[in-house]
C-alpha cells in the first residue's frame, strides 16, 4: 500500500503545474456544493497564527533535520561535491584554481573563485573532513532563510514572514536536494537573501557597501548571476537614488576583481578561457519541460497576491521598470538553465526574490481573511483558493522530493564509511608514496570514489578530476599530452581503481555520452602501471618505475 501510495505521490511531485490546476478547479467546483472557502474566513488572527506557524515549525524542523542528517553522513550525494571540496584544499595548499588548458593536471571547472575560497576557509577553520565543506553550504542554506524571515517581518512573530520561509523551503525542496549540496547554489541564495535584506533594512552607505559585495561575491560563484539582481538594483535605486546605485555597482566590480588581483593562486586569464571553453557546451531541450513548469511556478504568489492586493493601477504597469527587470531575470535563467548539466538549480536564487516580492505585496490584504473595500467577494474568493491549493501542491510535490532524495542518498552511502575506511587504511598501509583516485565503472563504483577528498586532504596530488574532464570533454577539448607525460613519469605512485573495473573507463553524462578518456592515455596508463594489489573496494595500480621494495610482495598482493 505504501509502495502504491509513494509511486502516485512522485506523479504528482513531477506535474506541480498539473496538480494546482486539478485541484483549483475541484476546489471551485466542489465550493459550489460546500463552501469550502467558510472555514479560512472565519478564522481569527489569534487562531490564524497558530494555523500558520505550527506547519511552518513543523517544516522547518524537517528543514533543519535534513542538513544536520546530510552534514554527518559520511560520503557525499552529489558528483560536484569531490571535487569543489578537493579544489578548496588545494587552493588553500597554494595550488592554482584554474591551471592552464595546456596543464598536465585537469581538475579545474567554469566555478567562481567566491565557493572555493568559501570551502576552503571552512576547512581551515574547522579541519580537513567532508563535514566541514558540508557545514558551509547547510550554515548558508539556514542564513538565508533567516535573511528572508527578517525582510518580510515586522514584528519579532509574524505570520507572513513565516508564511514566506515555509514557501522558500518548500521551493527549494521542489527543485531536489541542491540547496544541502557542496554548490555554489546554497551560498547564491544566501547572497540574494542577504541583499534582500540589506535593501530592506540597512542604512544608505551600508547599503551600497553591502548590496555591492554580495553582488560581486555571487558573480564570482557563477558569471551569470547578475542576473537575479537586476530587480534588486531596480528597487535600490529607487530607494537610494542613482549615485547611490552607482557606488553599489562600483563595490561590485571592486568585489569581483578582488580575488584574481590579491591571490596569486587565482589567475583571471586562466578563469576566462575556462568560461570561454563552455561556451562549447551549447543548449539541450531535455529541461525546458521541468524547468519552465518550476519557474511559472515561482510566479503564482506574486501574480496572485498582486491581483488581489488593493491599487487602483495594476501592479506590474506601476512598476514598469521592475517588470521588465523580472522579466530578464526571469527569462535570462530559464535559458541559461538549458545548459547541459543545469536545469532548475539555476532557478533556485529566484525562489527568496519572488517569495520575497509576494510577501510585501500580501501586506497591502488583511491578515489571513485577504479582504479589502475594491476587491469583491469573488476575486477573494479566488485568491484564497489560488493560494491554499499552491501551499497543498508545493507541500506534496516537496514533501516528496525531500523523502525521496534522502532515502536515495542514504542508499548510495550505505558503503561509504567503509570506502573512507578503506582509504584510510591504504594511506597508512603505503606510506610515502603518491595516491590518487582514478574513475573506472558506473554507478556504485563510481559513487565509491567520492569520498576522493580524504585522498587529497593528506596532500595526496590531484592530478585528474573526471567533472572537469567531462566539462572539457563535452566542449571538444582532450586530455593535454602533458597529462600523459606525467602518468608516463609517474606523477602518481598508486592509482585506487574501483575494484574488478577497467582503469579510466567513464561514460561523459553529457549526451552523446562518449568515453571522456581517449584511448591513448588509458593506453598509456596500462604501459606504465600495472594492478598489484587489491583492497576491499578497490585495485592498486602501482607505477612500473617504483623501487622494488616499495611493490608490495606476491603473497601480499590481494586481500581477497
Amino acid at each position: 500500500m505504501f509502495r502504491q501510495l509513494l509511486d502516485f505521490g512522485i506523479f504528482l511531485s513531477r506535474h506541480v503545474l498539473l496538480v494546482y490546476t486539478c485541484l483549483f478547479l475541484l476546489w471551485v467546483l466542489l465550493d459550489t456544493f460546500v463552501s469550502l472557502d467558510k472555514p479560512i474566513r472565519n478564522i481569527s488572527k489569534s487562531c490564524g497564527r497558530w494555523v500558520i506557524f505550527f506547519p511552518a515549525v513543523c517544516v522547518l524542523t524537517v528543514f533543519f533535520g535534513i542538513g544536520i542528517w546530510y552534514f554527518h553522513l559520511d560520503g557525499y550525494a552529489g558528483e560536484v561535491e569531490p571535487m569543489i571540496s578537493s579544489v578548496s584544499w588545494l587552493l588553500n595548499n597554494g595550488e592554482p584554481l584554474y591551471h592552464s588548458i595546456d596543464s598536465h593536471t585537469r581538475y579545474s571547472v567554469l566555478y567562481g573563485p567566491s565557493v572555493y575560497l568559501t570551502n576552503g576557509l571552512f576547512l581551515k577553520l574547522f579541519g580537513a573532513n567532508l563535514a566541514a565543506t558540508k557545514l558551509a553550504s547547510f550554515l548558508a542554506a539556514v542564513l538565508s532563510l533567516g535573511f528572508l524571515y527578517g525582510a518580510l517581518a515586522k514584528r519579532k512573530i509574524d505570520s507572513i514572514a513565516a508564511l514566506g520561509v515555509v514557501l522558500a523551503i518548500l521551493y527549494f525542496w521542489n527543485q531536489g536536494f541542491s540547496i544541502y549540496l557542496v554548490r555554489p547554489d546554497a551560498f547564491l541564495v544566501f547572497s540574494v537573501s542577504f541583499s534582500i535584506l540589506v535593501y530592506r533594512r540597512a542604512r544608505r552607505w551600508l547599503a551600497v557597501v553591502a548590496l555591492g559585495c554580495a553582488m560581486g561575491f555571487a558573480i564570482n560563484l557563477k558569471i551569470h548571476s547578475f542576473l537575479y539582481f537586476l530587480p534588486l538594483l531596480v528597487l535600490f535605486h529607487k530607494k537610494h537614488g542613482k549615485k547611490a546605485l552607482e557606488k553599489c555597482l562600483l563595490v561590485a566590480a571592486i568585489s569581483v576583481l578582488a580575488p584574481f588581483l590579491l591571490h596569486p593562486q587565482i589567475s583571471l586569464f586562466n578563469y576566462s578561457k575556462w568560461l570561454f571553453s563552455a561556451l562549447g557546451h551549447g543548449l539541450i531541450t531535455e529541461t525546458i519541460q521541468s524547468t519552465f513548469g518550476y519557474g511559472i511556478s515561482l510566479t503564482l504568489p506574486l501574480l496572485t497576491v498582486s491581483l488581489l492586493a488593493p491599487q487602483r493601477k495594476n501592479w506590474f504597469l506601476s512598476n514598469i521598470t521592475l517588470t521588465i527587470s523580472l522579466l530578464v531575470s526571469f527569462l535570462g535563467t530559464l535559458v541559461l538553465s538549458a545548459k547541459p548539466g543545469a536545469g532548475m538549480v539555476h532557478l533556485l536564487p529566484l525562489v527568496p526574490l519572488f517569495v520575497f516580492l509576494a510577501g510585501t505585496r500580501a501586506r497591502k490584504l488583511n491578515h489571513l481573511h485577504w479582504t479589502d473595500c475594491r476587491t469583491n467577494e469573488f476575486q477573494l474568493f479566488l485568491g484564497r483558493t489560488a493560494l491554499t491549493v499552491l501551499f497543498v501542491s508545493l507541500f506534496v510535490g516537496g514533501g516528496v522530493h525531500a523523502y525521496r532524495s534522502s532515502m536515495l542518498i542514504n542508499w548510495q552511502n550505505r558503503q561509504s564509511f567503509a570506502v573512507s575506511q578503506d582509504i584510510l587504511k591504504i594511506m597508512s598501509d603505503f606510506k610515502g608514496l603518491s595516491i590518487s583516485m582514478a574513475c573506472g565503472g558506473e554507478n556504485q563504483f563510481f559513487h565509491n570514489t567520492y569520498v576522493r577528498p580524504l585522498l587529497v586532504f593528506a596532500d595526496h596530488p590531484l592530478l585528474i578530476d573526471p567533472i572537469a574532464v567531462m566539462d572539457c570533454h563535452k566542449a571538444g577539448m582532450e586530455l593535454s599530452k602533458n597529462t600523459s607525460l606525467a602518468i608516463a613519469q609517474g606523477a602518481v605512485s598508486i592509482w585506487l581503481v574501483p575494484r574488478n573495473q577497467k582503469p579510466f573507463q567513464k561514460q561523459n553524462w553529457y549526451a552523446p555520452h562518449e568515453e571522456i578518456f581517449p584511448e591513448d592515455f588509458i593506453l598509456c596508463f596500462h604501459k606504465n602501471y600495472s594492478n598489484r594489489f587489491q583492497s576491499e573496494f578497490f585495485d592498486l595500480y602501482f607505477w612500473n618505475g617504483l623501487a622494488r621494495e616499495k611493490v608490495p610482495s606476491p603473497e601480499l598482493a590481494r586481500l581477497n
